[in-house]
């Protein structure tokens, strides 16, 4: 059972990581540049990418309940 709630545990860790950045993309919508830059170059967001990446985090709750 320790094992369980470890890995548990685990896993909310990593969805709140991932709804810190969902959050930090969301607010580039107030912003001007609504843009990230990557090392890679920039990356433009659009309202598409954020509906799908608000999708994905009532998926992982759902995979994690």
């Amino acid at each position: 059972m320790k094992e369980f709630i470890k890995d548990f545990n685990k896993r909310v860790a990593e969805i709140q990581k991932y709804f810190e950045l969902v959050d930090k993309i969301e607010q580039l919508g107030v912003l001007s540049s609504k843009s990230i830059i990557f090392p890679s170059g920039e990356y433009i967001v659009d309202s598409e990418i954020q509906k799908i990446l608000q999708s994905h985090c009532y998926l992982l709750l759902y995979n994690l309940v």
